[in-house]
Formats: structure tokens, sequence, C-alpha cells
């Protein structure tokens, strides 16, 4: 009954208006639906924010010792060049 009740008034009718539907006394219904609270639902809506990617980056080292990191590959592969 209760259950029926929840229905009907997440259908737009008034609790009044399930009392009647359901020939129960506006008390009663009350007390039951007190009693037994709605069910909560195994699942439950989750909202997923996935962090957008980290750039790749590497890090060079010449045969000089000169080191450079957090380049992007043509970066690093312009300087090599540059630097050979």
């Amino acid at each position: 009954m209760v259950l029926k009740a929840r229905t009907r008034m997440a259908e737009g009718a008034s609790f009044a208006q399930a009392t009647r539907e359901l020939k129960l006394w506006a008390p009663t219904l009350r007390e039951w639906m007190k009693k037994y609270p709605p069910q909560q639902s195994a699942f439950q809506e989750v909202a997923v924010e996935v962090p957008p990617p980290e750039p790749q980056t590497i890090s060079l080292v010449l045969p000089n010792g000169l080191r450079f990191e957090g380049l992007d590959i043509s970066t690093a592969a312009s300087l090599a060049k540059r630097f050979k």
C-alpha cells in the first residue's frame, strides 16, 4: 500500500487523493510511510570527471653533458640536430 501511495504521489496525486484511492485513513498511511521509508536504489547517479592528459615530455642529454628537460619530441629533435 505504501509503495502504491508513493507511486501515485510521484505521478502528481496529493497525499489526500492517494488515501482516498487506496481507501485508507490518512493517519494510518502517514504512519506506514514513516515506518517504511522509500527504499534506496542500489545504483546511484555519479559524475565522473576525467582530467585532461598531461602533455608527454622527454629529457635530452647531449654527449657534451648539456641536459634539457620537459621538452616535446619536436623541440628535442631540433635541439639534438642543432648541438650535434
